[in-house]
This record gives C-alpha cells, sequence and structure tokens, in this order.
C-alpha cells in the first residue's frame, strides 16, 4: 500500500499546464456579492470534545454514522447565505474526501461516505458556492507531534513536512470537485513543508481564480486576508483579521475575511467543532450576526459563521433557528439600534470630601459646551454624567434637590439640550444605596456617611429617591439614567448592630419579627435583602416610566452573581446593564438572567491596570456588547484633551489614560495598535 500510495503522490504531482489568466478584480468582487457564509468543521475533534486532538490512530474515532449534507446547504439557503467554507482536513490528517493519498480519511471510517462530494451536490442542488479549508502541517507527518520518531521535547504546534502529500491532496481537492472559491489554509502547525509562495503558485495551477489566503504566517501573495476571530473592518485595518494575524499584510490582497464560532465562549468542550450536548443551549444571538453581517457589507467584507454539525452530522436545532432568524432580517432589511458607545466624566470621586467622595461643589464651575464638545470628539453616543452624584447634590438647579453649591450652569439640562442637538443620548445618574447628604440630614436612617452602602431602603428613603428621579427627569428632559450600588447596607457598616428603621423595614417586608443580629440566619437575611431590592426596584422603575415610558434605566453592578440581586426582577425588567470589571465571557455567563430587551455593555475604561482595552476591543468578542469607559476629571474639569489621546502612541500612556487612548482609538474606528 505505501509504494502504491507514494507511486500516486509521485504521478499526482507532475506540474501541469499553466491555466489563462484571470481578472481577480472581478473574481474579488464576485466573492464579496456573497456576503457571507457557513463555515463547517466536522472531524475528530467532533467527538474528542476537544478543540485538537492529536494521537488518534483508528479513522473509527470518528464514529459518525450518517450525514445531511443538504441541511447544511439548505440551512445557508435560508440564511441568505452565497457560500460553505467546509473543512477538508484538520491538523490530525483526516481527510473528509476520498483521497487517493491516505487511507485516513472519512471512507474508511464507519461513515463510509465522501462527505466533500455530498457536499458539492448539495450546493449545487441549493445555488451555494463552496470554498475549503485545509490544515498545512500535520502532527503524523515526518518530524510532527504524532510521529514517533519525532525527538522530545514535543509541542502542541508542532507539524510534520510533506511537501509532495500536500501538493497531492490539494490537486485533487481543486480537481476533483469544482470550483473553488478561496481556500482557507491554516497555518497552525506549519506549511507542511511548502512554502506559501510555493503553496500559491501550485494551487492556481489549477483554479487560477481561486483565492488564496492564510490565517497567519507569511501573506506575501495572498489574494484574501483571513480573519480568525476577526471583526469587520477595512483592508487598512489589519488589526480586524483578529487576534492571530501577526505578520504583515500582502500587497496582494483584494478582500477580507473574518471568522468567528457561532458558539460564545464557554467552560469546557470545543469552540469550532460540536462541543457537548451540555453545551446545546448556548448560540450568539441572531442580533450580533446579523450587525456583523452588516459589518461584513459596509467593508466589502465576507463573513464566515463557524458551526459544528453534531455526532450524526446534524446543525444543531438552536444554529438553524438563529441563522433562519438572521436570512429574515437580512430579507427584511431590518434596521438595528446603534451600538453603544458611552462614557462618562465622573463627578462622584475627588479631594476635600468627608468620604472619598467628592465635597459639594467640587467641578461646580463646569461647562456644557466644553464637555459636550469633549464627547463628541471622544466619539460617543451616550454621554453618561450626573443628575444626582453620591454627595447627595443635584446637578441642575431650582429643584428640591439641593443643587451643587456654587453650580455655575444648569449643567445637566444643558447637557442634554447640546447633547441631542449632536444625536447624542444623555444619561444622568444615581448612587442608589450611598448619598452623603441623605445621611447627615437622616442619622437615625442611615448608618453614616461612609463611602460605602449606608442606606436601608425605608419607606422614606424610597420616597425622597422617587422625587430625585421625578424631578432630574422632568427637569432635564435626560433620557434615562444610570443606578450605581443597588445593595442593602454592608455587614461592615451595620457593625452587628441593625437600625430600627432597618429592623422595622425587615418585619414589614418578611411578616416576621426581626429575631435579633445574634439569632438572624443567612436565609432570613437573603430572603429580607431580597425583597429590599425588588422592592426598591419596583419604586424606581414605576416612577421613572410613568414620567417617561421610554426611560432608559440602566444597572451598572459589579457582582451580577451576588445572591441577593441574582433571579430578581430587576435584572430581568432592567433595560440596559453593566458589569464595570466584567468581561465577555463573565457577561454571556449571567446573561440568562436578563430580560430580552436588556442591553449589556462593557466597561473597558475606568479601574486603570484592572481593565485590558486593547484585548477586549480587539477581539470579536467585544460585538456582543455596548461600550462604555470613566474617568476622573483633571482640575479643569475635563480629562486630557481627545486629540492628545489619538495623536501620541498608545504605548505613551499608562493606566486609565492608556485604556483611554484605546478607547478612543476604537470609537474612531482606527486601529488600535
Amino acid at each position: 500500500m505505501t509504494k502504491f500510495i507514494l507511486t500516486s503522490l509521485l504521478a499526482m504531482t507532475t506540474i501541469p499546464v499553466v491555466a489563462q489568466p484571470v481578472d481577480m478584480a472581478k473574481r474579488a468582487e464576485e466573492l464579496k456579492n456573497l456576503r457571507w457564509g457557513m463555515f463547517i468543521c466536522w472531524s475528530f475533534s467532533t467527538f474528542s470534545g476537544k478543540e485538537w486532538t492529536p494521537g488518534v490512530t483508528d479513522v473509527s474515532f470518528f464514529r459518525a454514522t450518517d450525514v445531511d449534507t443538504d441541511q447544511w446547504a439548505r440551512t445557508a439557503k435560508e440564511a441568505g447565505m452565497g457560500y460553505i467554507l467546509f473543512l477538508t482536513k484538520h491538523h490530525d490528517g483526516f481527510c473528509l474526501w476520498d483521497t487517493k493519498t491516505t487511507d485516513r480519511k472519512v471512507t474508511k471510517a464507519p461513515l463510509g461516505r465522501d462527505v466533500l462530494a455530498e457536499l458539492r451536490k448539495s450546493c449545487d442542488k441549493y445555488g451555494i458556492k463552496l470554498a475549503l479549508y485545509f490544515s498545512e502541517g500535520e502532527w503524523r507527518q515526518p518530524g510532527g507531534l504524532d510521529d514517533p520518531a519525532t525527538p522530545e521535547p514535543k509541542k502542541r504546534n508542532q507539524g510534520g513536512k510533506n511537501a509532495e502529500l500536500k501538493k497531492a491532496q490539494l490537486k485533487e481537492l481543486l480537481t476533483q470537485y469544482g470550483p473553488i472559491e478561496y481556500i482557507w489554509f491554516d497555518h497552525a502547525v506549519g506549511d507542511g513543508g511548502l512554502s506559501h509562495k510555493e503553496t500559491i503558485a501550485w494551487c492556481k495551477s489549477f483554479q487560477p481564480g481561486c483565492f488564496i489566503g492564510f490565517n497567519h504566517g507569511d501573506q506575501e501573495g495572498a489574494d484574501i486576508r483571513l480573519g480568525e476571530k476577526g471583526r469587520p473592518g477595512p483592508l487598512s485595518d489589519h488589526t480586524a483579521a483578529g487576534p492571530h494575524m501577526r505578520d504583515a499584510p500582502s500587497k496582494n490582497y483584494l478582500l477580507a475575511e473574518f471568522t468567528y464560532p457561532i458558539l460564545p465562549p464557554h467552560k469546557g468542550g470545543a469552540m469550532w467543532f460540536y462541543s457537548l450536548p451540555e453545551h446545546d443551549h448556548l448560540c450568539h444571538p441572531p442580533e450580533k450576526l446579523y450587525r456583523d453581517y452588516l459589518g461584513a457589507v459596509k467593508y466589502g467584507n465576507i463573513f464566515s459563521i463557524n458551526v459544528g454539525p453534531d455526532y450524526n452530522g446534524r446543525l444543531r436545532a438552536i444554529d438553524v433557528a438563529t441563522l433562519r432568524k438572521v436570512g429574515e432580517m437580512i430579507r427584511n432589511k431590518v434596521v438595528l439600534p446603534e451600538p453603544i458607545r458611552a462614557f462618562c466624566v465622573d463627578f462622584n470621586w475627588g479631594p476635600g470630601g468627608p468620604n472619598g467622595f467628592a465635597p459639594p461643589g467640587l467641578w461646580a464651575d463646569a461647562d456644557p459646551v466644553q464637555h459636550v464638545a469633549w464627547y463628541e470628539a471622544l466619539g460617543v453616543n451616550v454621554i453618561q454624567t450626573f443628575a444626582v452624584s453620591c454627595n447627595g447634590y443635584a446637578w441642575y438647579k431650582g429643584g428640591k434637590i439641593p443643587a451643587q453649591p456654587g453650580l455655575k450652569h444648569d449643567f445637566l439640562p444643558e447637557i442634554v439640550k447640546l447633547g441631542h442637538a449632536k444625536k447624542m443620548q444623555v444619561m444622568g445618574y444615581f448612587c442608589i444605596g450611598a448619598n452623603t447628604r441623605w445621611g447627615h440630614e437622616h442619622p437615625d436612617l442611615s448608618y453614616g456617611t461612609p463611602s460605602t452602602y449606608h442606606i436601608p431602603f425605608t419607606d422614606e428613603y424610597l420616597d425622597y429617591l422617587a422625587l430625585a428621579i421625578e424631578e432630574a427627569l422632568t427637569r432635564s428632559e435626560m433620557d434615562g439614567f444610570m443606578i450605581d450600588w443597588v445593595w442593602n447596607p454592608s455587614d461592615k457598616v451595620r457593625q452587628g448592630q441593625w437600625l430600627s428603621c432597618e429592623k422595622r423595614l425587615f418585619e414589614k417586608l418578611t411578616g416576621q419579627p426581626f429575631p435579633g443580629e445574634d439569632q438572624l440566619t443567612p436565609e432570613a437575611k437573603l430572603a429580607y435583602e431580597r425583597k429590599a431590592i425588588d422592592r426598591c426596584w419596583e419604586r424606581i422603575r414605576s416612577t421613572a416610566k410613568r414620567v417617561n415610558p421610554q426611560c432608559v434605566i440602566w444597572l451598572s453592578c459589579n457582582r451580577l452573581k451576588d445572591p441577593s440581586i441574582a433571579g430578581t426582577r430587576l435584572l430581568k425588567e432592567v433595560d440596559w446593564v453593566m458589569d464595570e470589571s466584567g468581561t465577555p465571557e463573565a457577561m454571556r455567563e449571567v446573561a440568562p438572567m436578563f430580560g430580552p430587551q436588556t442591553r449589556q455593555l462593557l466597561c473597558v475604561v475606568g479601574w486603570g491596570e484592572r481593565h485590558d482595552a486593547q484585548k477586549i476591543l480587539s477581539g470579536a468578542a467585544n460585538a456582543d456588547f455596548g461600550i462604555y469607559g470613566f474617568c476622573r476629571p483633571r482640575p479643569d474639569s475635563l480629562p486630557l484633551p481627545v486629540e492628545t489621546y489619538l495623536k501620541q502612541p498608545v504605548e505613551s500612556f499608562k493606566g486609565n489614560d492608556r485604556n483611554l487612548a484605546i478607547l478612543a482609538r476604537f470609537f474612531h474606528r482606527l486601529p488600535l495598535r
């Protein structure tokens, strides 16, 4: 058999006659018009529950006994897709077509069918074009991870080299399966012994109009820029190619592609292949895919959404439903709300106050015209400023809530008027669990005035809060407001001794006598605190929606899994929610607790080195979320000029300023590096 295969390889690698030139600019337009497609990964890793599956020696490891390529192509058609990108061979060397180069192939596995041939027929049946994924290197080839002769230490990305095998397999794919739109070469385990320049020439000799791209490695000569975990973006923005593309761009690029899995990040299992049954409910929402589809159209990209057929060769039901929904959105030309780009110059904190909060009147001379101009220069579409800050004083004049002492301008109403003229939404702010002025004026209703949660949600306090909300909405006409610190008083401020007002509140909400601090069980305390938060939320929501049914209520919360808030009505009913210290992964994990109307935001600027704006904003994951940042003002009440952040190198800034410089570039759709 070995002699037969080697002889066949030599026969198959004869240099063919040079084909006629192709108008590649015209071909690029043809590919752009395909717009988006389905990237199908189905191989050993489907059955291992891992992304990479080295060490497999028996092809029966691929234990599928059925496949439905018609379902794949039909779903692509229903989704409005133009092509299917199919994985022909991963790093393990298992071929999904009936190759003559090896017995490590699907027709020798229990399935016993040429999947690529069946897919070609299905694509033709439904009018879908075909593109191919191909791993350049293999672990089993000489010098690779799975080659017994390879000396230790071995590396997972150590692919072997067998140029003649690579050439023979590519010749089969390009001569036996009809027109191929492009080949997505995976360079993760090397080039297989054939350089990229040689690979391009070899492929073009069979199909000159087939675009060639590499997810990383030498890009010179590539027609298409591949974007593994990339995002929509112009060819001039090389960062849109995602975190794996660290190589200089090709001068030949005519088109950009990007791809990511339909599965959001999760623990355990694979990402690009079918994961595990326990993840069958996980899927990116159709709105995210549709938004990236629109981005692809805008920039002339093509977008390959990855899906992994299951053990029986069928797409998951949730994937089919999601892709059909995207197809409906495409056909109906659905207009999505603009992604949230929000920022706050934070007046809450500053020197001279009694507890870390800004003293009353600090920055009272802030100029609304200068502030709106700064926000406009940053590129936001949402200004988050203040109705009442943590010190308890208002940023508007003439209300029952005292204004910041010395307030020069009617700050919030003027910010709203100016922001609306620039087509920006303006959000106010209320700190729910802390208010220095309230604490000073109501010592029997507050655990002092520390810069932490110190106010029980008594009737008196909720009446005050409702007044403040109604007054700020009416006087300023702001679009909504952020609510922060929606927490009961902490045990630290209670110091083992509850206020009489909170004991009475406990009895009112639970219907039980307060048992005493020493007898209070964790279960009873938690039940009370959940009821208190629910009651507080109902008062906030009913007041705001009565004044303005379209009012956006925006929750900022740094502990969304806290048992006193998890699963409450607050999380189900709030309009926007943000975890200040969160990550895309953490936000997805808690997403099931939110209602269908809730929009999620990521905070990427504010806490200095605790944030990594570069990492979050350069990944495809950021497209799922609105983006927010905040910073403390300088003595003139503003941060540095936006021009400074944009003109100076990112590396010249440190801490929060560095993240703000990256955010400014992101809002301006400039390269982040």
